[in-house]
């Protein structure tokens, strides 16, 4: 019931030609096998990507063979519904005949609008757009060196703890990853607006961190202005700090990105961006237990703990978004009004929120925010 606009992905090429779902440059975390066999995916070969299956949400190996593109694209087709959105990140370099089989097997896989692409290597997007000139084109930004530099600082504290290294382990192997591929490189890769539109089109935008949308109080407007189709930000910093930063943006008067991608439900970022629409009344019947839950839960209610709040709904009580448990017969505490600060110059000082501990329980979703 917390719904979701978009799913994003990652996709590689094994050494043979074949395009298959996978994030980290190792397998072994995402993926494995039962001898513990670990391969790179730079020199994989169809043969040993055969012989992976999927770990479950605990960590164990499953019976789910490792996914090809087109097994994961299919699916896809088979579950989405009308106006959400594949991200397909494509995250190494090919050729245009590589891009080619990958942008075919889209276009006969999945229905039409309900896919884009998106990439680190603008010129990845250029071989795609070669080859079709409508389809949406996301070029990713690196991330901040603070988002970096503060990945790292929770991945020292996690070499002295199992529990920690197994849940921040994502970000970790991202950070790697990332790293490793930008020593391959002879330069930075921050192009800026204009040179996006030149390169892919009018349909095409910019997919920065939510530090560089911050730091940078003209990157919406100069988007617009080169004619960028989207501004989109992201966060390896994890979820509350992405939340924390939009609300700041938005009590800054500063303009929301277009869209946002997140681990957390549409529920959780429309309560704190805009609260009042909470207390809304609608025509709408829920039809799910969880739908039944959201419009039982006051104003104050954590959204994003849907589950948890089911059990406590049953003894007339709910958690509130600070983490109190409050009973359904008090009146609900009215928050706090957003106060509104004169527009500032784009010159004046940036206020950044505090990090908050990063949250990687749940899958990237990609979220409309409303203007």
């Amino acid at each position: 019931m917390g719904g979701f606009d978009g799913v994003e992905i990652d996709v590689m090429l094994t050494r043979d030609g074949y395009w298959v779902v996978h994030h980290d440059s190792v397998t072994g975390r995402a993926t494995g096998r039962s001898d513990g066999k670990h391969f790179r995916m730079s020199r994989i070969k169809a043969e040993q990507w055969n012989s992976l299956v999927v770990r479950d949400k605990d960590g164990q190996l499953s019976q789910e063979r490792a996914p090809y593109a087109i097994d994961v694209f299919k699916r896809w087709a088979n579950s989405y519904q009308l106006g959400q959105q594949l991200n397909i990140e494509i995250k190494q370099d090919a050729d245009i005949v590589e891009l080619n089989h990958l942008l075919k097997m889209a276009r006969q896989s999945l229905p039409q609008g309900s896919y884009f692409f998106s990439s680190l290597e603008l010129d990845v997007l250029k071989k795609v757009r070669e080859l079709d000139s409508n389809i949406y084109l996301g070029y990713v930004w690196e991330p901040h060196s603070s988002s970096i530099a503060e990945v790292k600082a929770v991945a020292r504290k996690a070499t002295k703890s199992d529990v920690l290294y197994q849940k921040y382990q994502r970000q970790i192997n991202w950070v790697s990853d990332y790293e490793a591929r930008k020593r391959s490189r002879s330069k930075s890769q921050k192009y800026s607006a204009k040179t996006v539109r030149e390169a892919l089109g009018l349909n095409s935008g910019l997919h920065v961190d939510i530090r560089s949308f911050v730091g940078a109080p003209t990157i919406y407007s100069r988007s617009k202005q080169a004619g960028l189709a989207k501004v989109v930000t992201y966060s390896i910093n994890g979820s509350d700090f992405h939340q924390s930063q939009l609300l700041a943006l938005k009590n800054m008067a500063r303009p929301l990105p277009d869209q946002a991608i997140m681990d957390t439900s549409k529920f959780e970022i429309c309560h704190r961006l805009y609260p009042n629409l909470a207390s809304q009344q609608v025509n709408y019947q829920p039809i799910t237990e969880l739908g039944r839950v959201v419009m039982s839960l006051p104003n104050d209610a954590n959204f994003s703990l849907l589950q948890e709040q089911q059990m406590y709904l049953r003894d007339q009580h709910y958690i509130t978004a600070n983490g109190q448990i409050r009973s359904l017969k008090e009146p609900a505490v009215k928050p706090k009004a957003a106060v509104t600060q004169p527009h500032q110059p784009t010159t004046s000082a940036v206020y950044i929120p505090e990090d908050e501990e990063l949250n990687l329980e749940l899958t990237p979703i990609n979220i409309e925010i409303p203007n």
